[in-house]
């Protein structure tokens, strides 16, 4: 347990040095150290691997898929390939090596302490699982620590299923009727006021039926179903008014004679 705090410490501490020395991120992999700063077995052999990637894989397999294989084709690739991959190799060196090397040195030293960290861990734990005297270890703290977790879990789906059972006998029916009444409220509302604009629209209906038996009844026996529209009725008034008639009669007969015309 301490040796993986020490470690959590430790990759603090290399992401906090990196930040304030602007190194970028790819500079915090194992790729990176194996590529640039490789100093045990398996990074020496993942830059070999590397190296056969780039210098030998890559240009065979570019010189198979070209065809009408010719030897000089394989030399070229050769050369391209170093221009390249070399080329790539020292931009990323020089913008990552060279600019920030008092900074990845020490992110060396420390993925060194981590990984040394993390072959005592196993190291501990095959011990552990070799050894069937538990006691030295005293695990009985360990074993107290989970069951006072089990514990807080089990409490804690306790109460979860509390909170929920209360939620639907309760919580939600009181939530549903605050809803159901404030949307009645609103219908209520919406209700009388349909009910008002109904009844308003009733009585101008009734008005306008009243009023136009009234215009048939005293008028239209007069001046004819023919002169019975507003337009007419304002040209007869016009004529009557700007005219020497004397009645209505004399106007409609005025009114056809300027149709005529």
């Amino acid at each position: 347990m301490e040796l993986r705090m020490t470690n959590r410490d430790l990759k603090s501490t290399v992401k906090s040095n990196f930040k304030k020395d602007s190194v970028p991120n790819i500079c915090n992999t194992k790729l990176f150290y194996a590529l640039y700063f490789p100093n045990r077995a398996g990074e020496f052999f993942k830059l070999l691997i590397a190296f056969v990637i780039c210098f030998i894989a890559i240009p065979i397999a570019t010189y198979f898929l070209i065809p009408d294989h010719k030897q000089w084709y394989l030399i070229a690739i050769y050369i391209i390939a170093v221009i390249i991959f070399c080329g790539l190799y020292v931009m990323v060196g020089n913008h990552t090596k060279v600019k920030h090397l008092k900074a990845l040195i020490e992110g060396r030293t420390i993925h060194n302490e981590i990984l040394s960290n993390k072959r005592k861990i196993q190291a501990r734990i095959k011990l552990i699982n070799r050894d069937k005297n538990e006691d030295i270890y005293k695990l009985d703290t360990f074993d107290d620590e989970i069951s006072h977790i089990k514990q807080d879990l089990t409490d804690i789906s306790i109460k979860k299923q509390e909170a929920l059972n209360t939620f639907e006998t309760v919580t939600k029916n009181i939530i549903s009727d605050e809803l159901t009444n404030n949307v009645k409220v609103r219908m209520d509302k919406l209700i009388e006021n349909h009910n008002l604009i109904k009844s308003q629209l009733d009585e101008v209906s009734v008005a306008r039926k009243t009023k136009n038996l009234y215009i048939i009844d005293n008028y239209e026996v007069y001046i004819g179903k023919e002169f019975m529209s507003v337009d007419k009725i304002d040209a007869l008034a016009n004529i009557m008014n700007h005219s020497t008639v004397t009645n209505i009669s004399e106007a409609i007969e005025e009114y056809r004679n300027k149709l005529d015309e």
